[in-house]
């Protein structure tokens, strides 16, 4: 008895199914999830030949299946304690709500809970939070206290 082969290109399982669906969604124009990339792994035929970043815009070469992830450095122990009051504060001189605040930055109203909960926003963050406060003439006083925030001869630098 003669068994019946699968056509060329066909996967069976787990993932067959995430492949077929991937193939599917980018022919679609959408871009798919990078952890359905992942799943996914280096299974040939599985991705077009040059498939589309999810991050970024253009391309990347074949064969390429993870995103290149961006390392920060940690802003360390010095960053104010009371951050998270200096937050309030400056939204409400702002005259915005949590939710336009969170827009403006281009989080999700849930990160700037954790940010008024203890949580140190990542550096990218700060700098557009500081570049708007520095634009409504709002940094110095309400978001930053130069006077406390501001190192003592380079305390903060030196190494023990």
């Amino acid at each position: 008895m003669a068994t019946a082969r699968r056509p060329a290109g066909r996967r069976r399982g787990a993932r067959a199914g995430v492949a077929r669906w991937l193939a599917a969604r980018q022919r679609r124009g959408r871009r798919a999830h990078r952890g359905c990339v992942a799943r996914v792994g280096r299974a040939r035929g599985a991705l077009p030949a040059t498939p589309r970043c999810p991050r970024g815009g253009g391309r990347r070469r074949a064969g390429a299946v993870g995103v290149k992830r961006q390392v920060q450095r940690p802003l360390g122990s010095w960053f104010p304690a009371d951050f998270g009051q200096r937050l309030a504060r400056f939204r409400e001189a702002a005259g915005l709500s949590w939710r336009s605040l969170a827009r403006l930055l281009g989080v999700t109203p849930y990160r700037l809970r954790q940010w008024r909960r203890g949580a140190v926003p990542n550096g990218e963050h700060l700098f557009v939070l500081l570049t708007l406060a520095e634009a409504m003439g709002l940094r110095d006083g309400i978001l930053m206290q130069p006077e406390r925030d501001l190192p003592r001869n380079g305390a903060a630098y030196r190494r023990s």
